[in-house]
């Protein structure tokens, strides 16, 4: 099956599953759906690919938002990683984008700054401004703002986590901390780091600049 047909199929699907939901209109912006029939709107994702993503990312959110799949349906692999997201970076976007090609469906977890304090500095951007940087991430499905610093089955079990991923530059005792239940449950990966770039290399630099 190509993969044109393969989306063809999962957007029926999703519209079945969303049609109890939602109300979709010929004057929805982002659907464009039209009283003759799924066909239209299909040909009208295929044209304008500009808004390809944003449709299929609707449709995902409001029919697989929970692990409890209808017979017939995809199922789907959610992937979890909890993040600071502070001064985001390309090396926060490289991150982004391993761990959405893992699973189907991204979900972004963003730390409050007590959290944050406790291993490591204040953040320098508030919390709105890094959930909103994460949301403007092209590979992001969805983002929850302050997660929690250690994650524990209560969590996973209500975002219906299948994998959960962090970058490989925690010290084993802090990645313990964090992800003692994940790797009991043998969902827990890590991503390899960006070399060259971080939030500290951002401020060293801004230093730098500074005293010249």
């Amino acid at each position: 099956m190509s993969s044109r047909s393969k989306l063809e199929t999962r957007v029926r699907f999703s519209i079945l599953r969303i049609s109890s939901l939602v109300s979709i209109t010929s004057t929805d912006p982002i659907l464009k759906f039209t009283r003759a029939g799924p066909m239209p709107w299909f040909r009208y994702l295929r044209n304008k690919r500009g808004r390809r993503r944003a449709c299929v990312n609707r449709l995902n959110r409001a029919s697989f938002g929970s692990k409890k799949y209808q017979p017939g349906e995809p199922k789907i692999t959610r992937v979890y990683v909890d993040m600071v997201a502070d001064l985001f970076h390309y090396g926060h976007v490289n991150f982004l984008k391993q761990a959405r090609q893992q699973g189907d469906f991204l979900l972004v977890g963003v730390h409050a700054d007590e959290a944050v304090m406790v291993y490591k500095r204040r953040p320098i951007f508030s919390m709105e401004e890094r959930v909103a940087s994460v949301e403007g991430c092209r590979y992001v499905d969805e983002v929850v703002p302050n997660a929690p610093l250690t994650i524990d089955r209560e969590w996973i079990e209500k975002h219906g986590i299948d994998l959960i991923l962090h970058g490989d530059d925690f010290s084993s005792d802090l990645e313990r901390l964090c992800y003692q239940v994940p790797m009991e449950m043998g969902i827990y990966r890590t991503i390899g780091y960006t070399e060259g770039i971080s939030t500290s290399e951002i401020i060293a630099r801004i230093k730098a600049v500074k005293n010249e």
